[in-house]
């Protein structure tokens, strides 16, 4: 039996997202049978989604200098720069138990917890001060459910690398 709360320990983010597809295979085969929090962190990475052209949407020269890692994920959306300052969570969850209001609360308690008041917006994605805090992913497969979060905690300047037009 797999834990309810996994934490990484890796800051790889090929093997981040290859841990995360290897959770959401054993929840397709039942092996998890109910929902599964993974909270994980990659290191300088720009992540895009399964269809985009990391050409067009990330400075890979600007990637390439500064050593940042290009990740590609199973869900759609945009590039998003992950370093040490955020959180990845995601929610390996069997079809029938979804929840997203359910899942969000949790991390809404958790951020709570630190006396920070964050609220969902209409995107279903959590705001705190007005600002997003967390950008949703997601990703179905057969009778079972998954969704990826992206909790930032800091802003950097390496994130213009996921920026098809970095600003100084």
């Amino acid at each position: 039996m797999i834990p309810r709360f996994l934490t990484g320990h890796d800051v790889n983010p090929h093997r981040n997202l290859a841990r995360e597809e290897a959770l959401l295979l054993a929840c397709d085969r039942g092996e998890i049978d109910s929902p599964l929090l993974y909270l994980w962190q990659n290191a300088n990475t720009v992540v895009i989604g399964r269809a985009q052209n990391a050409w067009r949407e990330c400075a890979t020269e600007r990637m390439r200098e500064e050593g940042c890692t290009l990740a590609r994920r199973t869900t759609g959306g945009g590039a998003v720069f992950h370093d040490l300052g955020n959180l990845n969570f995601s929610f390996i969850v069997p079809r029938a138990q979804y929840d997203l209001a359910r899942q969000l609360s949790v991390i809404q308690a958790a951020v709570g917890s630190f006396g920070i008041a964050c609220e969902f917006s209409g995107r279903n994605d959590l705001l705190a001060g007005g600002r997003c805090t967390t950008a949703r992913c997601s990703f179905a497969r057969t009778a079972r459910a998954w969704r990826v979060f992206c909790s930032r905690r800091k802003k950097s300047s390496r994130r213009r690398a996921s920026s098809p037009c970095p600003r100084a």
